[in-house]
């Protein structure tokens, strides 16, 4: 029994690495490389007036995610999680969001929803 209790411990934390891991990997600024837009989906919508001047986005060790313009000014604050297996990125604001996130390597991130995928690379 002790055993068991102790391969379930190591499995916890194991898991909670990992997921802390992933949460490193993100933090710092990223700029936008390419925005894929899915069919049937009006890019309009996408790039419209609170997108026009904005330059590129900072996840924060205390789990902000911050939208900055090209003077560096602050346009957007909001509050996000990755999921524990890493795979989801929910931002919490206005209007929370749950997006698909892919770490791709030190310097690479994908980011996908039901609209469109975005590509962004260290900044």
């Amino acid at each position: 029994m002790k055993n068991l209790n102790l391969f379930a411990a190591v499995i916890f934390v194991v898991v909670l690495f990992n997921s802390c891991q992933s949460e490193k990997e993100i933090y710092g600024k990223w700029s936008i490389e390419d925005i894929e837009m899915k069919e049937n989906v009006d890019e309009i919508l996408f790039v419209g007036l609170a997108l026009s001047d904005f330059s590129y986005y900072e996840f924060t060790s205390e789990n902000e995610l911050l939208l900055y313009n090209s003077k560096d000014e602050l346009l957007q604050k909001e509050r996000f999680l990755l999921s524990e297996d890493g795979k989801e990125l929910l931002i919490k604001g206005s209007v929370d969001q749950v997006l698909k996130i892919e770490i791709i390597s030190k310097t690479e991130i994908k980011l996908e929803d039901e609209n469109c995928i975005i590509k962004l690379t260290r900044k």
